[in-house]
């Protein structure tokens, strides 16, 4: 259905497509502006399919023990807080 650098989506059995987060070359998924994108052109492509019924979300990844963040991202970014 879609494969991007950062998302793909699958259609797994009947009505029912894998949205997995698996971004290539690297050794954890990132939710920067083209991780993004590409979830919005995925979503729309699913969305377009009538027989879908489900979405699977995954991650080709392993949990890590902590969370990381990158204020570089530049998704919903207004600089440091004013106080």
């Amino acid at each position: 259905m879609f494969q991007g650098i950062t998302v793909r989506a699958e259609a797994l059995t009947e009505g029912l497509v894998e949205l997995c987060f698996d971004r290539q070359g690297e050794s954890i998924n990132k939710l920067d502006a083209r991780a993004v994108e590409e979830l919005k052109t995925a979503l729309d492509i699913i969305a377009a399919e009538r027989a879908v019924r489900g979405v699977l979300i995954s991650s080709a990844r392993k949990p890590s023990s902590s969370a990381r963040t990158s204020t570089n991202s530049g998704i919903g970014s207004r600089g440091p807080r004013q106080r």
